[in-house]
């Protein structure tokens, strides 16, 4: 008898192993057709600029930078750097685009390794803003009240509003000898 319950539940085993793969594909598919689609543009942005230092705190072998400001009071732009010549995706010189960038930073002085997050909002006056963070991971070395990534990655992801509701500004970076190389991407939606 003993025999037979164990055939039985070593069945039952082996069609459950075999049908959960085709559980998660049919899920798989059927959440892809809900999703909405967007289109991956690879962009640059950016714009003349303002920096205000933190207020800096130093604990033993720890620095603390808070309340840095790097004001981009306009034109801020975002391109598409897939077309020649690039693209204005959002912002530019008529659009009274802004971009506010607030940072605040923890490093150890004695190894250099440290954090620093960006608290960033671009805004399109009538259209909509970006919001979201940008985080740097590193080592990093001091320059007055500043903090200057030196190696390490960033990563971040501003979301849209308004009219650019559903559109995602993923920043990404990875800099090596003080020299950072960016890879930022805009979702927007296929209309």
């Amino acid at each position: 008898m003993n025999k037979k319950v164990l055939v039985i539940a070593v069945a039952l085993m082996a069609v459950a192993m075999l049908a959960t793969p085709l559980f998660g594909t049919v899920s798989a598919c059927g959440n892809r057709r809900c999703e909405k689609q967007t289109e991956k543009i690879p962009v640059q942005f950016g714009g003349p600029y303002t920096l205000s230092p933190p207020e800096v705190k130093v604990c033993r072998n720890v620095q603390i930078g808070r309340g840095a400001t790097m004001y981009y009071p306009g034109p801020f732009a975002i391109v598409d750097i897939s077309t020649t010549p690039p693209t204005l995706l959002v912002g530019g010189m008529e659009s009274g685009a802004t971009s506010l960038w607030a940072a605040n930073y923890v490093v150890n002085t004695k190894t250099g390794k440290g954090v620093l997050c960006y608290d960033a909002i671009i805004t399109i006056p009538s259209k909509g803003t970006f919001e979201g963070y940008v985080i740097l991971l590193g080592t990093f070395s001091i320059v007055g009240p500043y903090a200057n990534q030196q190696e390490g990655f960033r990563y971040g992801v501003l979301h849209g509003t308004g009219n650019y509701q559903g559109w995602k500004l993923v920043v990404s970076a990875e800099t090596t000898d003080g020299v950072t190389t960016f890879e930022n991407y805009m979702y927007k939606p296929v209309t």
